[in-house]
């Protein structure tokens, strides 16, 4: 359920950006996301907060802030939302995950997984 909606934030990026191609070529243009963070809770901030009531937020824009660091911050925003979740799961189980096993659409975007993997 957690990865479903992550997908839900990529397609939106998709949707705003276009290709593939396109995100890679914009994230790459701009070393960090400009002070633009993005709460990805389209449909509510599920695990491990369980809130509906929540809505996506965009924060930190200004007259100098580009589409790519829209489009960093959303990719950011996955990741943080991936890491949060692996926090959750180590807490609840009192394990520490050495390694974590992906696959699916997200993961054609090698900066994304770069970026995950840094922020793991």
């Amino acid at each position: 359920f957690f990865f479903f909606k992550q997908k839900t934030a990529y397609e939106m990026l998709r949707s705003l950006v276009g290709s593939e191609m396109c995100i890679r070529d914009r994230i790459q243009s701009v070393p960090d996301n400009g002070g633009v963070y993005f709460v990805p809770a389209l449909t509510g901030l599920f695990t491990p907060h369980w809130r509906t009531d929540v809505s996506g937020t965009i924060i930190g824009l200004t007259l100098h802030t580009h589409k790519a660091h829209l489009v960093r911050s959303i990719l950011e925003a996955i990741c943080f939302r991936t890491r949060e979740v692996m926090d959750a799961m180590e807490s609840e189980t009192k394990q520490k995950y050495g390694s974590v096993k992906v696959d699916g659409g997200l993961t054609q975007n090698n900066l994304l997984l770069q970026m995950q993997a840094d922020i793991l």
